[in-house]
Parts: structure tokens; C-alpha cells; sequence
């Protein structure tokens, strides 16, 4: 094995040319390794800096025929704030008890 040391040192000592590019390649794709997992790392991997991050909406329009994602215009913002209900945070439990009722009148919530 060190004889393979020993041999590459002299080919690379003998053509100091090539040496200096294939160190220079070497660190580039070392460099690059680095942003790369960094870039990954910050945007992907990382929790978002709010506080309850599983509660936040992406809004999507579809209009034919060409979709277009995640542009609208006011009015239709305006129109989906109306139309929406908050949600609580867990599925409602049905229920046969007449005394329970939402205020939408209807018995499939938790009291």
C-alpha cells in the first residue's frame, strides 16, 4: 500500500501542472459538498420559527386550463375567509346526546 503512496507522489511531483488541478477539483467538489448539505440543512431540515407549524394553510387555486399554484387574487381570498371554519384540533366525537349541539345545530361534536 505505501508503495502506491510512494508512486502517486512521483507522478504527481513529475507533472506539478496536474497536481495543481486535481487538488483544485478536489477542494471544488469538497466546497460544494459542504454548501450544498448546508443549503439543505438550513431550508429543509430545520423546523420553521413559528409556533405550531402543523397549522399552517397553503392556499391553491386550479383554473382551467392552465393550473396555476399558489397565486389568487384579494377578492378570492376574501371570499375563502368568509366560506371558512375554524376547525378544532381534534376530529369531533359523535354523539346521541340531545343536550350536546354545536352551534351549527348539529350533535358530531365533542362537549
Amino acid at each position: 500500500m505505501w508503495s502506491d503512496f510512494r508512486f502517486a507522489a512521483r507522478i504527481l511531483r513529475n507533472s506539478p501542472l496536474f497536481a495543481a488541478g486535481v487538488m483544485s477539483l478536489l477542494a471544488l467538489g469538497i466546497a460544494a459538498n459542504i454548501v450544498m448539505f448546508s443549503l439543505v440543512g438550513a431550508v429543509l431540515l430545520r423546523a420553521l420559527p413559528v409556533r405550531d407549524p402543523d397549522s399552517l394553510l397553503r392556499f391553491v387555486t386550479i383554473r382551467p386550463p392552465l393550473p396555476t399554484r399558489g397565486s389568487f387574487q384579494r377578492p378570492e381570498f376574501e371570499a375563502w375567509q368568509k366560506q371558512s371554519v375554524a376547525s378544532p384540533p381534534e376530529d369531533p366525537v359523535p354523539t346521541n346526546d340531545p343536550s350536546c349541539a354545536c352551534s351549527t345545530g348539529t350533535t358530531a361534536c365533542s362537549c
